[in-house]
């Protein structure tokens, strides 16, 4: 079921790049963090369990699991972004081993913000 997502992924965000680049646009990918600590295999503190699924469906993964599918789906956008040559700001791969970057797994404290906006508009003003 992931694999099959992640391809459907890759096939829009293709088909986006390559609409908005064929006009012009400059296309700027950014992958997604997690409060997940790769050297230890756990959740970073605040950590709260959560995935959304439909009443008496799915799961609740695990930690590990929850960042295994968001980096199946971060390999997509890296991936995308070379074979489109399009820049990607890989906050995935950098900001999950921030502790006082995240208040739950999935956005960011004050500090989270500032960071990745930092990085972003790095990016953007090269």
């Amino acid at each position: 079921m992931v694999d099959g997502a992640a391809r459907e992924f890759g096939a829009a965000l293709t088909a986006v790049v390559r609409a908005s680049t064929s006009v012009g646009t400059r296309v700027l990918l950014v992958t997604q963090p997690l409060a997940f600590d790769v050297a230890t295999g756990r959740a970073r503190d605040g950590w709260a369990p959560f995935f959304h699924a439909e009443p008496g469906q799915g799961i609740v993964p695990s930690a590990r699991l929850m960042h295994e599918w968001v980096e199946r789906f971060n390999d997509v956008v890296r991936d995308v972004g070379a074979g489109e040559g399009v820049r990607v700001v890989d906050l995935g791969a950098g900001m999950s081993e921030c502790a006082g970057c995240f208040y739950d797994q999935w956005h960011f404290t004050v500090a989270g913000a500032s960071r990745g906006g930092a990085e972003i508009g790095a990016a953007l003003a090269e």
